[in-house]
């Protein structure tokens, strides 16, 4: 219960455990109006974690640098006919790339004002529910976020707002 007592006051909330011996406890749990819940991708970019709302995901999938063309200087990839460009979701956020070995690509496929895109990540790490705070000044302007949130190890990652980061 520590854990969770943690978790809820970190978020800015508050939980209340009334216990009866013989009839049991009651947990009053209490989190801000202006936190909401959202299914989430967490992924790797760089040395740095961030989730992408899953319903902002059409599909992920490893794919096959051999299947990775140019078009200019443009990456595309071909899905079910249709030319998708790729971008770095690195140099998106202005990170570093992690080493590759040179195997199959992580990628997330999104439809962004009705245009298909492929956003490249290191890894995919974990599906997760993650409950969401509202970022304050000076974060809150930033375009492209859309709050933060903690792990269940402790660690804060960004929610990104995938429409307006691009």
């Amino acid at each position: 219960m520590d854990a969770v007592k943690s978790a809820v006051h970190a978020l800015g909330g508050t939980l209340l455990i009334d216990t009866e011996q013989g009839k049991g406890s009651r947990f009053h749990l209490s989190v801000p109006a202006g936190i909401s819940i959202m299914q989430t991708l967490v992924v790797c970019c760089g040395q740095m974690k961030v989730a992408v709302p899953v319903n902002a995901i059409t599909q992920t999938r490893q794919l096959e640098r051999d299947l990775i063309l140019k078009k200019g200087k443009q990456s595309v990839f071909i899905l079910e006919g249709e030319t998708i460009p790729l971008l770095s979701l690195n140099r998106i956020l202005r990170l570093p790339p992690m080493p590759t070995a040179g195997g199959d690509i992580s990628l997330i496929t999104c439809e962004i004002r009705g245009k298909k895109l492929g956003l490249v990540v290191d890894s995919f790490l974990t599906q997760h529910e993650l409950f969401i705070k509202p970022l304050g000044r000076p974060l809150l302007k930033l375009k492209g976020l859309l709050g933060s949130a903690i792990l269940g190890d402790g660690e804060i990652v960004y929610i990104l707002d995938i429409p307006n980061l691009l």
